[in-house]
């Protein structure tokens, strides 16, 4: 795991400031505190569900299977998924595919500013196609989404109630809960609907901490995007980066404040005493 910076060991400074690693391990021991997750990339993998139904809202079709997709979008989807901060920035992805357009990081988020109003209409159009997608076939829709070798043990075995923010819609991520057989070890869901209603993950990560009773400082959360973790900086909660998610940046790219983890850490923290 990479941390940076020289963290206090007196017990003084352990009690007003708690370590980023002693605050992830408290909130998954039930010490103190509360554990917040996104969903897409951290606790399951959708790259999959997002292809299949980004291309199906573009081209208005109705697959329910991998095989109809082109593989040069499959391949470029899977690739440059990683760029993609809310599902209305899928469409940028087939766009740019259909009209054989190079794609880096620079040229996506030039995009992103410019077709706000385009993508925000294709976030209405992405949703529906979901829901025709899971109406047509549930268990199709459910095995577009298996979970992280590893880190649905991590979710049994933290004592904690744990809280999910992410863009993803509330229904699906109760829905693959369930499919889990974890949606009892999880609290409270801010999905797509209450970030719109919060304003954002800041403001959903302050409504989880406001309703649970604990102060910031004593909450985690892990994401695998790090623009989002960086959006949710100014909570004051200890921000750590999930290295098995979509996005894999070099160590160097890693600010300060955002510490990387793996699984097989997470795992550890829960057997420490």
């Amino acid at each position: 795991m990479t941390t940076s910076g020289v963290i206090p060991t007196g017990p003084w400074m352990l009690r007003c400031s708690p370590s980023p690693e002693r605050v992830l391990r408290m909130t998954a021991k039930r010490a103190t505190g509360l554990l917040c997750l996104d969903f897409d990339g951290v606790i399951c993998n959708s790259v999959n569900e997002c292809m299949l139904v980004a291309f199906n809202a573009y081209s208005g079709t109705g697959y329910t299977g991998l095989d109809a997709l082109p593989a040069g979008y499959r391949e470029t989807f899977r690739r440059y998924r990683y760029l993609v901060r809310d599902p209305g920035e899928y469409f940028l992805l087939v766009d740019m595919f259909h009209r054989g357009v190079d794609i880096d990081e620079a040229q996506f988020a030039d995009a992103a500013n410019q077709k706000v109003f385009r993508c925000r209409n294709f976030k209405v159009k992405f949703f529906a196609a979901r829901r025709e997608l899971r109406d047509r076939d549930m268990q199709a829709w459910l095995r577009l989404h298996p979970p992280y070798k590893g880190f649905v043990d991590f979710i049994e075995r933290a004592s904690v109630p744990i809280d999910i923010i992410t863009t993803k819609d509330e229904e699906s991520v109760n829905l693959l809960l369930q499919e889990y057989a974890v949606r009892d070890k999880v609290g409270h869901i801010f999905g797509q609907e209450a970030l719109v209603i919060y304003g954002g993950k800041a403001g959903a990560i302050r409504e989880a901490c406001r309703r649970s009773g604990v102060v910031p400082g004593e909450t985690a959360y892990l994401d695998d995007h790090l623009k989002h973790l960086a959006d949710v900086r100014e909570t004051g909660v200890k921000l750590w980066y999930a290295t098995w998610g979509y996005a894999n940046p070099s160590s160097s790219e890693i600010p300060d404040d955002i510490h990387a983890l793996t699984i097989d850490r997470a795992q550890e923290m829960l057997g420490e005493r």
